[in-house]
């Protein structure tokens, strides 16, 4: 009997406790703001899926990794407007 009434007792006390902790914040204290361009360096690696080898303007060294300045990590560096942007990724 005391057993049953023990653990009855600590499962009331579990919930309870979960249904009086606080929320947790949006974002972690110190964590970068999520802002569009400012102070965001953006490096982007991948293989060739990522690299874009069939599609046009190819660019970066060396030529035959197959990068194309319109691969997927370009055209998120221009629609984020980042400071600064390496694309390494390489077929």
């Amino acid at each position: 009997m005391w057993r049953s009434a023990g653990v009855a007792l600590c499962t009331l006390v579990i919930v309870a406790g979960a249904c009086a902790a606080p929320p947790a914040p949006a974002s972690a204290p110190g964590a970068a703001p999520a802002v569009r361009g400012g102070g965001i360096d953006y490096v982007a690696l991948g293989d060739s899926w990522t690299s874009g080898p069939l599609l046009p303007e190819m660019t970066g060294d060396p030529i035959d990794c197959g990068r194309s300045a319109v691969n997927y990590p370009s055209l998120v560096a221009a629609e984020l407007r980042v400071a600064s942007f390496v694309d390494a990724s390489c077929g």
